[in-house]
């Protein structure tokens, strides 16, 4: 092995990020979400990981991936430059002070249940909605119903469940980024697994959504009809697909459109359209400032844009198998006579679902009025085309719970 693979394959990546750019909030030996400090970046891109012992790194908002030498590349060094930072020709500088190494004291380790627990408490003692939950587009009540706690420091700790209803690990999200990193996990060692919606596995269909308090947000919305599924970013652990219809949903990022395509190629179903105004919370939280809209409403607003974008043929498809099954069942069973009525039931189906112009410049099935009272309210699952703008009818109340069960 020649002398510059060797130092390639050996060179803790981490460390030279924080050596070379302090600002990055890359720390030595460990993995994470960072900074890309040299072409200005505002908020955690930079992905540096191991694979096979060898340290990598991936570019989120460039597309930009590889292994020390390549990064450096990506960071502006020549090529010679970049061979003598890594075979220690050229001197680095020195760590930050806070970084330095030292003889760490031992942490005892971390009861996942208890410490949620008392952050449990912490948050349900709150009287106003904590700092660190504004903009995100959640009351204090659901957070409190959903589990969600406080920490001494003011940070969000949000419980990660398995699909059984198992407690895994606890997402923090700092009030204030540490070290460059908005987000961490309580315990080390536990991955990055999804966060399942309460009562998973009881939906007909499943949404996986880009970020975890995105998901939240949209289980708010749609968790009558969706299982709800947060990914922690582009690059986590991915739900297992269970046969289901699914519909991912990603922001409309550099990073989001590129992940796009691997998350349908492990998962299939459907991809949304990213949401137009930013992510989940970013919508829900700026429709909420509007006068007299209560934040249930404008959840069910985004479940609305949620749903406008499932492809028609599933709704069709779906009703209109039903309908031939049920006339195939009574044919077999020599119910002629409920077997005519199933005929003409399956006719006006086909008739039924004959677009028509909405009047906001797309369509919508004829029987509109039946599939809003079928669906429990989501009656913009039924647009063909881009959906609409929501806005409320007039006989249109807001629907209380933490969910939209219909209007």
């Amino acid at each position: 092995m020649d002398p510059l693979t060797q130092a390639i394959d050996t060179v803790d990546l981490p460390e030279l990020v924080a050596r070379l750019f302090p600002e990055s909030g890359a720390r030595p030996g460990r993995p994470g979400l960072y900074r890309a400090v040299w072409r200005g970046d505002k908020k955690p891109s930079l992905s540096l990981f191991k694979a096979g012992g060898v340290w990598f790194f991936r570019d989120h908002a460039t597309g930009e991936s590889g292994n020390a030498y390549h990064l450096l590349l990506a960071a502006g060094f020549s090529k010679a430059e970049a061979v003598e930072i890594l075979l220690g020709e050229r001197p680095l500088p020195g760590l930050p002070k806070r970084l330095r190494r030292g003889k760490e004291k031992p942490k005892p380790p971390v009861d996942l249940g208890a410490a949620l627990s008392e952050a449990q408490a912490r948050l349900r003692e709150a009287k106003e909605l904590p700092e660190v939950l504004k903009g995100r587009g959640l009351t204090l009540r659901e957070a409190v119903l959903l589990g969600m706690g406080l920490s001494p420091e003011g940070d969000l700790y949000l419980p990660i469940h398995d699909p059984e209803g198992r407690l895994v690990a606890v997402k923090v999200r700092h009030l204030r980024p540490r070290d460059g990193q908005r987000y961490r996990y309580l315990t080390r060692g536990c991955g990055t697994p999804p966060w399942y919606g309460p009562g998973y596995g009881k939906r007909a269909g499943v949404l996986v959504v880009e970020g975890e308090l995105n998901a939240v947000a949209l289980y708010l919305a749609v968790g009558d009809l969706l299982d709800v599924v947060g990914v922690a970013g582009v690059n986590g652990t991915l739900p297992g697909p269970d046969g289901r219809p699914t519909f991912l949903l990603l922001d409309g990022d550099e990073a989001g459109r590129k992940a796009a395509e691997r998350w349908q190629a492990e998962l299939g179903g459907y991809l949304l359209a990213p949401l137009e105004d930013g992510d989940a919370c970013e919508v829900a939280e700026a429709l909420g400032a509007l006068p007299g809209r209560p934040m249930n409403e404008v959840l069910c607003s985004v479940s609305r844009l949620v749903c406008a974008l499932i492809p028609p043929v599933v709704l069709v498809g779906a009703l209109v198998l039903l309908a031939v099954v049920l006339l195939g069942y009574r044919v077999v069973m020599g119910d002629l006579r409920r077997a005519k009525w199933s005929l003409v039931a399956l006719l006006l189906l086909a008739g039924l679902l004959a677009p028509v112009p909405n009047g906001q410049g797309g369509k919508t099935a004829a029987f509109y009025p039946l599939i809003r009272m079928l669906t429990g309210g989501y009656g913009a699952c039924t647009f063909i085309g881009p959906p609409p703008r929501y806005t409320p009818s007039p006989d249109e109340r807001p629907v209380k719970g933490l969910s939209c069960g219909g209007s």
